[in-house]
């Protein structure tokens, strides 16, 4: 992953998930770093200073989240991640049967 990327994208996404999903953020929109992963072409929200979580992914490019708009959805392994409000559905059915599979094998 590569450092921290566009902090005005970071401010932006946290100041709409303080708005829109009442999620607060450790220390402001200005404790808020996005981390690029070209080769999974994912990012991640990351704190700069204090607690390590809460950590929120997304698929890139975030534009289209904030432009668009965004489901956040929090996992049962606590987890979060953001997802265009388009792909949402379908990303929420892939990770069920990924979990039927597994349960199936266990």
């Amino acid at each position: 992953m590569s450092g921290p990327r566009n902090s005005r994208q970071a401010r932006q996404l946290v100041r709409r998930l303080e708005r829109d999903c009442d999620l607060d953020w450790p220390g402001g929109v200005d404790n808020a770093a996005l981390f690029h992963d070209r080769s999974a072409s994912r990012w991640e929200l990351h704190t700069l200073e204090g607690p390590s979580l809460p950590v929120i992914s997304g698929p890139t490019p975030i534009t289209h989240l904030l432009r668009d708009g965004f489901v956040l959805i929090r996992w049962p392994d606590d987890s979060i991640e953001l997802f265009h409000v388009e792909t949402a559905e379908s990303q929420l059915s892939h990770r069920l049967q990924e979990a039927e599979v597994a349960a199936a094998g266990s």
